[in-house]
């Protein structure tokens, strides 16, 4: 009677292991089928295709160098409904404008127009991702290269500098001073 306990235990076993290699396999077919999808020589991003294989075809693109195609079917990767696609469609986007913008020279009068189009793709990935720290670095490299008017380059205090002209120039009015004094930034020396 134990011997016939044992080997139900160990029949089961056996089909509990031949179970989970099937579904590693059918696991693995899947995801050759999917590589198989994005490196597909000459063939396009279509609209219906899963959202992962146009995100992958667009990294995939912008890898080999191929820009204008990397952009093209990471534009179409935005249109599909998986939020979390779009989001790395956009983020991937700023990359593709920021590296072609790294490569111009100084004197190339399309660098102004390509930093800010990578800061506004990083800017639309915060907005819908505000925990998204690849782009939170990336836009402040972005507004190092191309500073904006009215917004302090990182690190410098906007405030104090805005302030003093202020206070500067209303010297004789009591409010200016006062907001001065108020609003001033104090950094804190540490403990000794």
């Amino acid at each position: 009677m134990k011997t016939r306990h044992l080997n139900l235990a160990g029949a089961l076993a056996s089909v509990a292991c031949l179970a989970v290699l099937l579904l590693a396999l059918q696991q693995r077919s899947a995801a050759m089928a999917l590589n198989a999808a994005i490196g597909a020589p000459g063939r396009t991003a279509q609209p219906e295709e899963d959202a992962r294989v146009t995100l992958a075809r667009g990294l995939m693109l912008a890898r080999e160098g191929d820009q204008a195609g990397a952009q093209r079917v990471l534009q179409l990767a935005l249109q599909h409904s998986d939020g979390v696609v779009q989001n790395q469609a956009r983020y991937d986007l700023g990359n593709l404008a920021l590296r072609q913008a790294l490569k111009m020279g100084s004197a190339d009068v399309r660098l102004p127009a390509m930093l800010e189009l990578a800061k506004q793709h990083y800017r639309d990935t915060l907005q819908r991702a505000p925990a998204h720290l690849p782009a939170r670095y990336n836009l402040e490299r972005a507004l190092w290269l191309a500073p904006e008017e009215g917004i302090a380059a990182p690190g410098k205090d906007q405030n104090t500098s805005r302030e003093f002209s202020d206070a500067k120039s209303n010297e004789d009015t009591k409010d200016d001073k006062e907001r001065a004094t108020t609003t001033m930034r104090v950094e804190g020396g540490g403990l000794p």
